[in-house]
């Protein structure tokens, strides 16, 4: 235990922030696997289709929050924080509210819309595990807020092991949900718990806290919204197949190491630019590279192998989704670029607002036109662009609107080479190298 506390102590606030992120990322692939391996393919889509509402309404308000929450907290003074994380707090509760009831009261209109299909049996005990879910994604960055990191590490992996238990079991999908909202509901409780003692939240301060964090939720919708449009487009163009919207969902899922790692590091380097600007963007700098040499061969290495891997992993029903994923691992070259990280703490939040709604129409109109050619592949490329896009555009305006130099915060020789490098063994895979990989 000791020697537990002093690793957690030596670590940075990057550190802490990334290995957050990383273990729920790790939790959302195990559940992806067992459920895969333990549930029909039926009720893997059903999941698939619940968390697709759910993220619809809500990852929008909630990445959008929190992003404004940790800059927003270290920009004032002390004797206003404890007021802030009480008004983050209601408001995401509230909202949370507010979605499981438009969800619940318009059910048919809902699934019909985004599933093309009839509400599933175990809605209501999956509307109260969203309840209690979305305003404790908060208790993890309260708690870094107030320099808790050994205690994040523990809840983080408290809540991976509790969350996969009955799934690993093979439970009953009401069970699970069950559980769940059990869990939510201890971490909510807990949540509280942390910003004792009470503050008063008026309706004035909540809707500051909403107006303020609004472009940045904009940002998140619109971006949301492109991974919305493109299962919505693969239900639309496979009329509601549960087949190819399973495919295509275990397909688009990112490096999960790559994205958490990515994640923390986009927050954690935001705050410290934030608090001093050339100290931030050359450590930035610097932490990229470090993420670049580590991340980048891992992926090419997971691309060389997918085919063979990716069935054994998961499900060889799912074997169609292999060449999803290896596009979707492409995203890296989007991912390992931060040049939102830098806007965010210049508080650009409406630039950033308007960048993501031309990724979102270069989203839409690529991927529709791919789809037509390639079929779900084209969909996943379609993302892929966009990403990039939306990346190029953050960077292009730092230069114009603040003369803040790419190079200034990205080691681009180390990018550049990487990224190419990746492309070309995508490319190599799919033409002259394929034939290695057939089973």
């Amino acid at each position: 235990m000791s020697t537990f506390r002093s690793a957690i102590s030596g670590m940075s606030e990057t550190a802490v922030l990334q290995l957050m992120m990383l273990l729920r990322q790790l939790s959302m692939i195990i559940l992806a696997v067992f459920f895969s391996r333990n549930y029909t393919l039926t009720n893997v889509g059903q999941v698939e289709g619940l968390q697709y509402i759910l993220t619809t309404f809500s990852v929008f308000w909630l990445n959008g929050i929190l992003q404004w929450f940790l800059p927003e907290y270290h920009r004032i003074g002390e004797d206003r924080r404890a007021d802030l994380l009480w008004r983050v707090a209601t408001l995401l509760f509230l909202l949370s509210l507010f979605v499981c009831l438009v969800i619940n009261n318009f059910r048919p209109s809902v699934f019909h819309f985004f599933l093309q299909s009839d509400p599933f049996e175990f809605l209501d005990i999956f509307l109260l595990y969203a309840l209690m879910m979305l305003p404790s994604y908060f208790l993890e960055y309260a708690l870094f807020a107030k320099g808790k990191y050994r205690l994040i590490i523990i809840i983080s992996v408290l809540t991976l092991l509790i969350q996969n238990l009955p799934v690993f079991f093979k439970a009953d999908l009401s069970f699970v949900f069950g559980s769940w909202a059990f869990l939510a509901c201890l971490r909510f409780l807990h949540l509280l718990y942390e910003l004792l003692p009470l503050q008063a939240v008026s309706f004035a301060k909540l809707k500051s806290t909403l107006l303020f964090s609004l472009p940045l939720i904009l940002y998140a919708l619109i971006s949301q919204w492109a991974a919305t449009y493109n299962s919505w487009l693969v239900n639309f163009l496979n009329n509601g197949d549960v087949y190819q919207f399973a495919i295509f969902r275990y397909g688009a899922r990112e490096l999960p190491v790559a994205l958490a790692l990515a994640t923390g590091l986009s927050a954690a380097m935001s705050a410290a630019i934030s608090r001093n600007f050339d100290e931030g963007i050359l450590l930035l700098k610097q932490k990229s590279a470090r993420l670049m040499h580590l991340l980048f061969p891992f992926t090419l290495i997971l691309l060389l192998g997918s085919n063979w891997w990716f069935p054994l992993v998961f499900s060889r029903n799912l074997s169609g989704a292999v060449l999803i994923f290896d596009i979707f691992l492409l995203l890296i070259v989007s991912r390992l670029l931060f040049p939102q990280s830098v806007a965010l703490a210049l508080n650009a939040n409406r630039a950033l607002m308007w960048i993501s709604v031309a990724e979102l129409l270069v989203n839409m109109v690529t991927s529709l036109l791919l789809a037509k050619a390639f079929g779900l592949a084209g969909i996943a490329l379609g993302t892929l662009i966009a990403y990039i896009f939306e990346k190029v555009m953050i960077a292009v305006w730092l230069q114009w609107r603040y003369s803040v130099r790419f190079g200034s915060y990205t080691p681009w020789k180390w990018y550049f080479s990487y990224s190419c490098l990746s492309i070309l063994v995508f490319g190599l895979k799919y033409t002259f190298l394929q034939t290695l990989f057939v089973q």
